[in-house]
């Protein structure tokens, strides 16, 4: 019985399958995660430039101006297609309310935002409630200047680390400072303004920025002007003027121009200001 027993397990064995050691089973390596994008790169050199004749639409000589690619997005709406060259600007416009962000009944619409940021998968920007110090947007908006600050918490709290917050107020409005959200949770501090003169008047560019850089521009945040342009009669000295922003404002790192219809004059931007637009891109291609 017991030699019966050996011999049934002595077979058993010689039917048990064996791995050389040289095929031993190899670990399985996970594939890698997917590369979270970063914020947009902030040059150390030159300017990230853009150009557009309205809300959304680039200028028809935006291509000599590759950094920035607008885009208009009404709160609430279908994100749009991001195409063009250069880093999208998402211009999402001010909510209804401001109430109706924070009480979180637009939510829903906030993360499909959020998901269509993800799905594209590369650094944007995104320049939200611009001009808020206005009358008219402040009205609009029916909330105070703590209303707004935490109406932006709110919303870039829901977007994508990787999104680059653009603060905006208007050059020409009230005071910003109330609306501030602090240095931590900016990325792009903006201002707004054109040069409206009616008359030759030397300089628009430098007015254009000096309230903006003088109240903003030592608190270490780059900073940008996202809607510029100046009236026909004053528009090859404002170009020609906008080469010394790098004296004039240091921390300014981006430029956006409206090539466009303006109230009362155009910014549509003649063939000489166009040719000086083009040589203010040129010598300023930015660089890390």
């Amino acid at each position: 019985m017991i030699r019966a027993t050996l011999l049934a397990a002595l077979t058993l064995g010689s039917c048990v399958a064996t791995t050389p050691p040289g095929n031993a089973p190899q670990p399985v390596t996970p594939p890698a995660a997917p590369k979270t994008p970063g914020k947009v790169p902030i040059p150390s050199h030159g300017l990230l430039i853009g150009a557009q004749t309205g809300p959304g639409v680039p200028s028809p000589f935006s291509n000599v101006a590759p950094g920035i690619s607008p885009i208009y997005v009404k709160f609430g709406s279908k994100f749009p297609t991001l195409t063009g060259p250069g880093y999208p600007m998402i211009d999402l416009d001010c909510p209804a309310t401001l109430a109706s962000v924070t009480d979180g009944s637009s939510d829903a619409w906030i993360a499909s935002f959020a998901s269509s940021i993800k799905a594209y998968g590369k650094p944007v920007f995104v320049r939200f409630c611009w001009e808020m110090n206005l009358p008219a947007k402040a009205t609009a908006n029916g909330g105070t200047p703590a209303d707004y600050v935490a109406t932006w918490n709110y919303l870039f709290a829901r977007l994508p680390p990787w999104v680059s917050r653009i603060w905006a107020p208007s050059g020409g409005g009230a005071d910003s400072l109330p609306y501030f959200p602090g240095v931590a949770n900016v990325d792009v501090i903006a201002a707004d303004r054109f040069d409206r003169d009616l008359t030759a008047k030397p300089g628009g560019f430098a007015r254009v920025v000096a309230v903006a850089c003088a109240t903003y521009g030592k608190m270490g945040v780059p900073m940008g002007i996202t809607a510029t342009g100046a009236y026909a009669v004053n528009q090859v000295s404002f170009f020609t003027d906008m080469a010394s922003v790098g004296t004039l404002c240091p921390a300014i790192k981006l430029i956006r121009i409206f090539d466009s219809p303006g109230k009362g004059e155009s910014f549509v931007d003649g063939p000489e200001a166009v040719a000086k637009f083009q040589a203010f891109v040129a010598a300023n291609v930015p660089s890390s």
